[in-house]
């Protein structure tokens, strides 16, 4: 596997063309937001659409934060694979990371979805929020609700593993326990050479699919994006008078 692997899909969320429409809104509310903070003060009074924009873009930037610490995990396994004394235990804290963050993503497509429909953030990020906004946008927009299942099914067969991680074990499987035990109780292996060459092949499938995780993340990501465009084109419609 090439390098330049972890850098498939380079741009940003937060230059999708579905979010084009509101930039002119965010960059009003940050020049307001700075004019204030010059001023030495931190209250300022937004336009509601502003606002808007606002919190769309910063759940927008969480989605973003998530893709891109997986493509700084791969990148970290690739180098892993060319490493001849790699330790598993960096893999393991590496993986780990990928489980946490790449099951986050999910939960930050829902929060997305419900700040663009200006719902109640207090019911979108509680424990139960993606029920909630699964809910409600199932019957509003199908495509939509589409989207979403497509981001979680994504997902899914990481979820007992994370699960696991987080609540009673550090992740393992089969060759990556032997390479553990053999690296915590300093075994001398009678071929090193064949020691080194199955933690790479490990590491290399680890990477592989990460490299497909982002590659199909991306692409739903991309695709609730492109079917949110209109709703922000019409709040925006709702927000600017009416030509006299």
């Amino acid at each position: 596997m090439e390098k330049d692997e972890s850098r498939k899909q380079a741009a940003n969320l937060i230059d999708h063309p579905a979010l084009i429409p509101l930039l002119p809104y965010l960059r009003s509310f940050a020049r307001k937001g700075l004019t204030s903070f010059r001023k030495g003060t931190d209250k300022f009074s937004p336009l509601a659409i502003e606002q808007y924009a606002s919190s769309v873009m910063e759940k927008v930037g969480e989605l973003d934060n998530a893709i891109n610490s997986l493509r700084l995990t791969l990148q970290l396994i690739l180098d892993l694979t060319k490493q001849p004394h790699a330790k598993a235990e960096m893999y393991r804290y590496y993986y780990e990371n990928y489980l946490l963050r790449g099951v986050g993503i999910v939960d930050r497509a829902h929060r997305l979805v419900g700040a663009s429909f200006l719902w109640s953030k207090a019911k979108y990020e509680a424990v139960g929020g993606n029920k909630y906004v699964k809910e409600r946008i199932k019957e509003y927009d199908p495509k939509i609700y589409a989207s979403l299942r497509k981001i979680d099914a994504t997902f899914q067969s990481h979820r007992s593993p994370r699960n696991e991680v987080i609540h009673s074990s550090a992740f393992s499987d089969r060759e990556l326990g032997l390479l553990l035990s053999i690296e915590a109780l300093k075994i001398n292996p009678a071929s090193d050479q064949e020691i080194q060459v199955l933690k790479s092949e490990l590491f290399s499938v680890g990477a592989n699919e990460i490299s497909m995780m982002i590659q199909s993340t991306g692409d739903a990501v991309n695709e609730l994006l492109k079917n949110l465009s209109q709703v922000y084109l019409n709040v925006i419609a709702l927000s600017e008078p009416e030509p006299r």
